[in-house]
């Protein structure tokens, strides 16, 4: 099982055993048998947040194995929802791949109100489902594992640099023609830590949903189509996006795993240079492979 690159775990996909542990969630298991015996197991390990991730599967390797892979790969992460931080199941065991499309784990994405009579539609994927295989010579478990995924990694880019798909065509699904690009800067200036950096900052632009609960944060909202790119540089790189009303870009920052501080800050101190949109006319590269969508 590949989750990311630092998650590449041989599992045991048959023959082993495992039994609930009294007083833990259900989704806590103690392996009892098998290569994993005596330690636990939840689906939980196996989560990523959609900003970071766009490769996850499994590969047949070691002993007995085809030197075969079947992968996720994702050109772009903008039609899921919750945002860039919005943390989702990848993987099970059991040799199971997920793709949670307007999932509700964690607790992020999960407003989905309407209004009575309302009209709402909204393309997620197109996605890529990717089968790729080396030489059966390549017998050392972890090099054949490696290999399968990082041959997966370098055709996530070639999707990313065809991105938006020319050959797809839906009327809620905008074209490189129909999209622009946003670019600023953004400078921190905070007196009580002069040496602040905004790098690995995620900016985003999305365009507010109509709610009937009076929920306006970006990272509960289902709807909308969520652009976002991390900030790793003093200026920000422009980041394709379609605009089919108005949007508002957003800075959000990870709550949820932010170190509490006991000093007092200044939101002023904060500055932004103005956004600028503009068209982007660029033709799009086609790729073979089978991909996926699903439409609302």
């Amino acid at each position: 099982m590949s989750v990311d690159a630092t998650r590449n775990r041989l599992m045991s996909v048959s023959g082993a055993t495992s039994t609930g542990v009294q007083g833990a969630p259900v989704e806590v298991s103690l392996w009892t048998t098998g290569i994993y015996a005596g330690q636990y197991e939840d689906k939980y390990k196996y989560s990523a947040d959609f900003g970071d991730e766009r490769v996850w599967g499994w590969s047949s390797v070691g002993t007995g194995g085809k030197n075969i892979g079947l992968w996720n790969v994702l050109a772009s992460t903008e039609y899921y929802n919750g945002g860039p931080m919005k943390r989702e199941l990848m993987s099970h065991i059991g040799t199971t791949i997920l793709n949670m499309l307007n999932g509700s784990h964690f607790g992020g994405g999960t407003d989905g109100s309407w209004n009575a009579g309302e009209a709402w539609t909204k393309v997620s994927g197109p996605y890529f489902i990717y089968c790729n295989n080396i030489t059966n010579a390549i017998t050392a478990t972890n090099t054949a594992a490696q290999a399968l995924y990082s041959d997966a990694v370098a055709q996530a880019a070639a999707e990313a640099s065809a991105w938006p798909y020319f050959w797809f065509t839906n009327a809620n699904y905008a074209p490189a023609s129909g999209r622009g690009v946003v670019a600023g800067q953004m400078v921190i200036n905070d007196t009580y830590n002069p040496n602040a950096s905004a790098s690995n900052l995620w900016v985003g632009v999305i365009q507010q949903p109509l709610t009937t609960d009076n929920v306006y944060d970006f990272q509960e909202w289902v709807k909308p189509i969520n652009f976002g790119r991390k900030r790793m540089r003093t200026a920000i790189s422009p980041s394709p996006m379609s605009s089919p009303g108005q949007t508002i870009p957003y800075t959000p920052t990870d709550r949820a795993r932010r170190a509490p501080s006991n000093r007092r800050r200044n939101p002023a101190a904060a500055r932004r240079t103005p956004w600028t949109f503009r068209p982007r006319n660029s033709a799009s590269r086609s790729r073979q492979g089978r991909r996926t969508t699903s439409g609302r």
